[in-house]
């Protein structure tokens, strides 16, 4: 399966390259900062005639939506303000990605989402917790870009996967 993996460079696109190769999966990647791999392209996911165009011609069949901006001091100090560039890849990336996908031919959208986001309970939380709203919360930041994202990838027939802590090498 040929897939295009948006956020190729970061935490999870770097695990997940490498996996879907050993997978069998023709992959490339796409990322504001490709590095040395000769498998990922420069891309702004904001360019949305660039990532729609490079979708058209290398019809994957699926995209995958890892890209994120989040600053490594992220938690401490103004999260509403580390967390725009992030905000924006959620909702606009998002946006751009189904666009691609529709003009790759029909490409299944995968996109990651987060957890711990939602309202604090007792156990488990099922996918209809009510996402954090409390200004005074400073994870409510991210929550109303999750939510569109999640919206925008299903109304698109598209798939979440919701990551909880991510830990090890970043």
């Amino acid at each position: 399966m040929r897939v295009a993996v948006a956020g190729a460079t970061g935490v999870l696109g770097r695990a997940a390259m490498p996996a879907l190769r050993a997978a069998g999966h023709e992959v490339r990647g796409f990322a504001r900062t490709p590095g040395d791999a000769e498998d990922t392209l420069a891309v702004d996911l904001l360019d949305r005639d660039r990532v729609v165009s490079l979708a058209r011609d290398w019809r994957p069949e699926a995209i995958v939506h890892l890209a994120t901006a989040i600053p490594k001091e992220a938690g401490r100090g103004d999260v509403a303000a580390q967390f725009a560039a992030t905000n924006r890849l959620r909702t606009e990336g998002t946006r751009i990605l189904i666009e691609a996908a529709a003009a790759a031919g029909g490409a299944e959208l995968v996109a990651q989402s987060i957890a711990f986001v939602n309202v604090p309970g007792e156990g488990l939380a099922a996918e209809d917790v009510p996402l954090r709203d409390d200004p005074a919360d400073p994870l409510t930041a991210a929550a109303a870009p999750i939510a569109e994202l999640e919206r925008l990838t299903l109304e698109a027939g598209g798939k979440v996967l919701r990551f909880g802590q991510l830990y090890g090498q970043g």
